[in-house]
């Protein structure tokens, strides 16, 4: 029984180093930085900031999709200050160049994004690094409402997200490093007092 017992402990032992070992396969195909560039891990959100000031402004990174059932997106996010009160100088000026979230009653009736503020155009590159992938897009994305807001860890600013997002959604996000690129299709220096990120995330598409 002794043997058995040592046998049974030995083979388990064996099995959960091989799972360990399997583990680090998988995760070894993603590496932190691929030919000396960075690459924006799958499991975090990134954000890089980013001028509109000119138009053909671009930036051009490395990311990493998920193999857990997620997808890569790429979206705009505005910056404005917290201590900003409602209505005040500060806060109107921000919001007559930003879209909020609110739906506005259009001349047909139906509702829609506030039409006096003018929408910010990228377009978005997306390429695999393995050709065994294939995977190659190319969108041009018309931003001209929000997903809504979030206070910063530090509750010195909020994050105003901008939609619609561009990207690979599951299953179109294959395992494996994408090369991402945006240019900015409009110049914008009406808003580049407002701090602007791109960010690159893995956003869940299970319910």
């Amino acid at each position: 029984m002794k043997t058995k017992r040592i046998v049974f402990i030995g083979l388990g032992v064996l099995v959960g180093i091989a799972s360990i070992l399997a583990g680090c396969q998988l995760w070894s195909r993603w590496p932190e930085v691929y030919q000396g560039q960075k690459v924006h891990s799958a499991r975090w959100v990134s954000q890089i900031p980013f001028s509109l000031k000119e138009q053909g402004a671009s930036l051009d990174i490395l990311a990493s999709s998920d193999p857990d059932g997620n997808a890569l997106m790429v979206g705009l996010v505005a910056i404005r200050d917290a201590s900003w009160n409602y209505k005040d100088e500060n806060w109107e000026r921000f919001f007559a160049l930003i879209p909020d979230s609110t739906q506005y009653l259009k001349p047909d009736g139906t509702y829609g994004p506030n039409p006096k503020i003018r929408p910010f155009k990228l377009r978005v590159q997306i390429d695999s690094i393995d050709p065994d992938i294939g995977v190659h897009t190319d969108q041009t994305v018309v931003i001209n409402s929000s997903d809504g807001m979030g206070l910063t860890r530090d509750s010195k600013t909020y994050q105003q997200y901008l939609g619609p997002l561009a990207g690979l959604r599951s299953p179109n996000a294959p395992p494996g490093i994408y090369r991402v690129r945006i240019t900015n299709l409009e110049a914008r220096p009406d808003v580049d007092w407002i701090p602007m990120l791109i960010q690159i995330g893995i956003f869940h598409t299970r319910h």
